[in-house]
């Protein structure tokens, strides 16, 4: 949501609804002096600067456009995974054998002594020393 919400281009709105003249100048200062603000100072300042309706508009046009999108399939999932880089290759599922039989069947048993085995998987594995 907080991509969506960048995306709707209303941040020098913001910026000009509080910092008035300001916003083009020091604006540290200014976001500095918001701070002697009271709540209801800040959104009287918000709501005189005509914020609410500019947001407004501009969600509404961006949810418009949302909702006359046609819903994403897995092939333009997968087409878009294939399009970021080399990945030309397809997964596939072991029969039902394979899955019921489990992660034991595959990586072994947990050890049941689980701090001894998180220290030493994490400080004496040959990767342990890798950065990620």
């Amino acid at each position: 949501l907080g991509e969506s919400m960048t995306s709707l281009g209303t941040t020098e709105d913001l910026a000009h609804a509080l910092l008035g003249e300001a916003s083009g100048s020091d604006q540290l200062v200014a976001m500095r002096a918001l701070a002697d603000l009271s709540e209801p100072e800040l959104a009287d300042r918000l709501s005189t600067a005509g914020l609410i309706s500019t947001l407004a508009k501009s969600l509404a046009a961006h949810l418009k456009m949302l909702g006359e999108e046609k819903p994403v399939t897995g092939l333009d999932l997968h087409l878009k995974f294939i399009q970021t880089g080399n990945y030309n290759f397809e997964l596939s599922y072991g029969d039902q054998s394979r899955f019921f039989s489990g992660l034991e069947n595959r990586i072994g048993p947990p050890d049941p002594l689980v701090e001894q085995a998180l220290v030493r998987e994490h400080t004496e594995a040959a990767d342990s020393n890798d950065e990620f």
